[in-house]
Order: structure tokens, then C-alpha cells, then sequence
């Protein structure tokens, strides 16, 4: 999930270390903005209204696009990100992992080695990062963090 208030200030250290032969570098990404993680079940025969969103079974999140009341089980969820799931009269969108998506703006893929939290609450890795984004799931109230990376 991405965030349009997300605020990434990235802060090279550029350590570069000699491991086997292979150069690393250090950068140290300090961010906030960050939103919650979605953490609401999904329920059985319970009104939705449109922008609701839910933790599906797949650990994807699930966002409400037509309101209307649940099945009275849950349906087969869409794993697609943009592909719908019917569920009794209400239509839910993928709209994809419970993570927000960070742009590192660094020139290879990195690879996290420390969350340091600047806020209340908690973080984790939610999945790889890629050679655009970071993916780091907040916690509760958690809202910044430190990312320490290499890459």
C-alpha cells in the first residue's frame, strides 16, 4: 500500500567493506509518514461501507469498491492486486500485501539489515525489497522508523 504522505530522507553512509571480495556499501533511509497496518477481520454477514478494508485470509488487504453486507462465509479471496471478490452483496478490491511500499531511491536492491523504530509502536519486513521499494509494515501506532540497509 502506498502512502502519498510518505516522507523518505535518505542518508548515505556509503561504508564500503571489503567481504570476500565484493564491495558494500551502507545507507542508513530514515522515514515517516508510514501508515498502520491493517489488522480488522474480515466478518461474516456484516455491513461494509465503501473504503472498509480487511486482513484477508492470504494476508493481502482487501478494500470495500461497492458497499453491501457480507456472505455468511468467506469467500474465495481475489490473490490478485486490482482483481475483485464478490462476498455476498459487497464487491472487495486487492489492493495487495499489508505494506507500504517505500521508493529507496538507491542504485541496487537492498537489503534491510535494522528497523529502528523513531516512533511508538513496531515494524516489520513485510516482504523482499525490490530494485524500486522497500516493503516495511507499521505496527499499531508506529508511523517512522530507521531503515538500515546494504546493498
Amino acid at each position: 500500500m502506498s502512502n502519498p504522505f510518505l516522507n523518505v530522507i535518505p542518508i548515505y553512509v556509503d561504508v564500503r567493506q571489503t567481504l570476500q571480495g565484493v564491495m558494500l556499501r551502507r545507507a542508513k533511509l530514515t522515514v515517516s509518514g508510514l501508515t498502520p497496518a491493517v489488522s480488522a477481520a474480515w466478518q461474516a454477514s456484516h455491513a461494509y461501507s465503501v473504503g472498509a478494508q480487511i486482513l484477508d485470509a492470504n494476508g493481502n488487504v482487501q478494500q470495500v469498491s461497492a458497499a453491501g453486507t457480507s456472505g455468511a462465509a468467506a469467500p474465495a479471496w481475489s490473490k490478485t492486486v486490482g482483481a475483485s471478490t464478490t462476498d455476498g452483496t459487497v464487491t472487495w478490491i486487492d489492493i495487495g500485501t499489508n505494506a507500504n511500499a517505500i521508493p529507496h531511491g538507491l542504485p541496487d536492491t537492498p537489503l534491510i539489515v535494522d528497523l529502528v523504530p523513531t516512533s511508538a509502536g513496531g515494524f516489520h519486513r513485510t516482504q523482499p525489497a525490490d530494485s524500486a521499494n522497500i516493503y516495511v509494515t507499521a505496527d499499531g501506532a508506529g508511523t517512522s522508523v530507521e531503515l538500515h540497509v546494504e546493498y
